[in-house]
């Protein structure tokens, strides 16, 4: 069976925050290309593994 995105994205909001990192404390799912806040390693919409490191040099 594929993925799909089912649009349960929008249940997990995430806000931005000024003058600091784009999203703080937040994962993102590359597959539905959204940042979510939940405790889970688990996209609850997909079921792709979340990324919660940036992807930058300036953080590794």
């Amino acid at each position: 069976m594929g993925r799909m995105c089912r649009g349960y994205c929008a249940d997990y909001p995430c806000s931005k925050i000024p003058n600091g990192d784009k999203y703080q404390f937040c994962k993102r799912c590359t597959y539905c290309g959204v940042f979510m806040k939940t405790l889970g390693v688990r996209c609850p919409c997909c079921g792709v593994v979340l990324r919660t490191k940036a992807r930058g040099k300036k953080f590794r």
